[in-house]
């Protein structure tokens, strides 16, 4: 459903009062943040919001990436913050997810890491991540 404001903004909600969606009257678009669980493994759901985060918080032993309801043309943009993360053992994604720029399981000592995930098909091996890192 739609519905207008008196600040000119277009509001785009599910299942009755779920923001999903505002276009601001200057035309900057923006939406929720979902922010997922964290612990040694972390599902990316792709039918929630395409902004999607979570923080290690050094309690984890792993990091792993699954992945859940893909569809094609679907897309998150993921950021983890690592700032206090103490693993040494990088990010592990499914096998089959085609990595682009910075090899994941290589991410170790980065403060933010950023993912641009796109679901290219409804499977799992249709998926491409491209990752890149900010460090101290």
């Amino acid at each position: 459903s739609m519905t207008w404001r008196a600040e000119a903004a277009l509001h785009f909600a599910t299942n009755g009062n779920n923001l999903a969606m505002t276009i601001a009257s200057g035309g900057q678009v923006s939406q929720p943040v979902e922010t997922l669980t964290t612990g040694n493994t972390v599902d990316i759901d792709f039918s929630l919001s395409n902004l999607q985060t979570f923080t290690l918080d050094g309690s984890e032993s792993q990091t792993e990436l699954t992945g859940s309801n893909y569809a094609e043309g679907r897309t998150v943009r993921l950021m983890i913050d690592m700032a206090n993360d103490s693993h040494t053992g990088g990010i592990t994604v499914p096998s089959n997810w085609a990595n682009v720029g910075t090899d994941p399981s290589f991410l170790t000592n980065a403060n933010v890491v950023l993912c641009e995930l796109r679901s290219w098909t409804a499977a799992e091996g249709g998926v491409t991540a491209r990752w890149s890192e900010q460090y101290y």
